[in-house]
């Protein structure tokens, strides 16, 4: 069994619902280049999922 020990990162994970990577960084009181390279490790090992936004390619989104 994977656990993530930040209480709130998995609660704002939980919460994500198809928000963008800065929305999630604003949610946690992170910069979106803080949020980025610790969202890119944990897809790397399954733990997440991003998405490219449909609305703007550059931008990623985090799934429900």
């Amino acid at each position: 069994m994977i656990r993530i020990f930040c209480p709130p990162l998995s609660l704002a994970l939980l919460k994500a619902d198809n928000r963008s990577v800065g929305g999630l960084g604003d949610a946690l009181a992170l910069e979106s280049n803080t949020a980025t390279p610790l969202l890119k490790r944990m897809e790397s090992a399954d733990l997440v999922r991003r998405l490219r936004n449909p609305q703007d390619e550059r931008g990623r989104m985090m799934p429900s």
